[in-house]
């Protein structure tokens, strides 16, 4: 293992890399910072802290005998090669969950594998089925968030609920897998149990996942004065997209990837909500005190982040929303906009999109492929992500809380906001009341006045 220094932006900082037949690997960054010997930052700042590191650790020998896991891993009581499982399945998963793919990858490579093989040493997969129960448990107990290191690793950095559904589904995935492939014996395909979709543990999401109307206040200011402070324009521009991203998704429930991958031609204003939003809704919402100034219809996303054009007609490829089968009509969204300042952003936004598209500024002349934020994502992630403030799904979760909380109507929750199951409205409702019985807990910090009695 040796040390390579490179210049970043911040300064000078030192990069672990090693050599294995001729080639000069890089070391993972997961696989530094869960070396119990691993204190601080990675990449190291000083080459001092990265000779110490050299010295105490055992990523090295750990890194190659495991390979991240999966490389050099062979079956030691020749049940079988879990490196080619793993390729045979995933292989499968590319042409069957094109979008589903890198998710499954994570639960797999940082969950199923690490306890069958090094937590349970089971490398007998016709016996993993004895194991579910204590996999389960695991999941529970000690599986953790894998972006966060051994050494800072805490009770809330567990994985969540969701999470350890996912983690389930991909082993049974793999199982289903690998007795096509014929190395599973069909009595030993035996499906682990999920936990119950009721069941709501302590990592769930709750109250310190949402953004409270003074956070929301407080935040848009902090913005509003940088953008004023700072004399580059680059960076002003940075910090108006940021701006009206948070105000959007905070009044939408919009999906960071679905307002990312909104057209000019997905908005309507205020004289198209009579035909365009059914009856139903506009009197549910203004009977709660809403009012309509636009609405949103989107029925697609862009199939990858980067939005990446076709180099001959200038089109993106898009894919259907999250738990969505088509792009078409049926199986799209509306989400009616009740703030008025948010319509103000859209129509802005609206109209410098529909400029570019009269000018054919990408050559396609498809209106779904002119965005109204038109700034690239890591633009957008990196100018927020620097405020250090709530990740911008959390504008999501307060969106839901809100209007689950004000309307106590599930129907309409769950056609504005795009779920499916029941749980998530009841789990946004808890939310809000449990909201409002920590604001009725607060100490109350009266001004003393000095009243004279007459």
């Amino acid at each position: 293992m040796h040390i390579q220094p490179r210049k970043l932006s911040k300064g000078i900082f030192f990069y672990l890399r090693y050599w294995e037949k001729g080639k000069n690997n890089c070391m993972p960054a997961r696989v530094i910072m869960s070396d119990p010997c691993f204190k601080g930052e990675y990449p190291f700042p000083t080459r001092e802290l990265a000779e110490e590191f050299i010295k105490n650790c055992n990523s090295l020998d750990d890194y190659k005998r495991h390979a991240n896991g999966l490389k050099n891993l062979k079956d030691k009581k020749a049940f079988g090669n879990f490196k080619k499982m793993r390729e045979i399945y995933f292989e499968e998963l590319k042409e069957n969950c094109k979008r589903s793919y890198n998710a499954s990858e994570l639960y797999f490579d940082n969950y199923v594998l690490p306890y069958f093989l090094d937590v349970a040493k089971e490398y007998n997969i016709n016996r993993w089925h004895l194991h579910f129960k204590n996999f389960r448990r695991w999941l529970v107990s000690s599986a953790y968030k894998s972006s966060v290191s051994v050494n800072k690793r805490k009770e809330k950095d567990i994985i969540s609920y969701s999470t350890k559904n996912h983690c389930i589904r991909t082993l049974n995935t793999f199982l289903s897998c690998m007795r096509e492939e014929n190395k599973l014996l069909p009595e030993c395909e035996i499906r682990c149990k999920s936990f119950t979709k009721d069941k709501v543990d302590q990592n769930a999401r709750g109250v310190d996942d949402i953004v409270l109307p003074i956070e929301y206040a407080r935040i848009r200011k902090r913005i509003k004065t940088l953008i004023t402070a700072t004399e580059f324009p680059d960076k002003q521009n940075a910090y108006q997209a940021v701006y009206d991203f948070f105000t959007i998704l905070y009044n939408s429930g919009l999906r960071f990837n679905e307002l990312f991958s909104l057209s000019y031609d997905d908005i309507f204003f205020e004289e198209d909500v009579k035909e365009g939003v059914p009856d139903w809704i506009q009197e549910e919402l203004y009977k709660h005190g809403y009012e309509i100034y636009g609405y949103i219809s989107i029925n697609s996303q862009c199939g990858h982040k980067s939005r990446q054009r076709d180099e001959k007609t200038g089109k993106v490829e898009r894919v259907p929303l999250k738990g969505r089968k088509s792009t078409k009509d049926k199986d799209g969204r509306l989400i009616p906009i009740t703030d008025k300042e948010t319509m103000e952003i859209l129509e802005a936004r609206y109209d410098l999109s529909f400029e570019a598209h009269e000018r054919r500024d990408h050559v396609t002349k498809r209106a779904c492929d002119y965005f109204i934020f038109p700034e690239r994502m890591n633009t957008i992630r990196r100018t927020y992500s620097a405020l250090k403030e709530k990740a911008f799904h959390c504008l999501r979760h307060s969106a839901c809380t809100n209007l689950a909380g004000k309307t106590r109507n599930q129907i309409l929750t769950r056609f504005i906001l795009g779920h499916k199951s029941i749980s998530a409205y009841d789990r946004y409702l808890h939310i809000y009341e449990s909201t409002i019985k920590n604001s009725r807990k607060q100490k109350r910090n009266h001004r003393r006045r000095n009243l004279k009695i007459a």
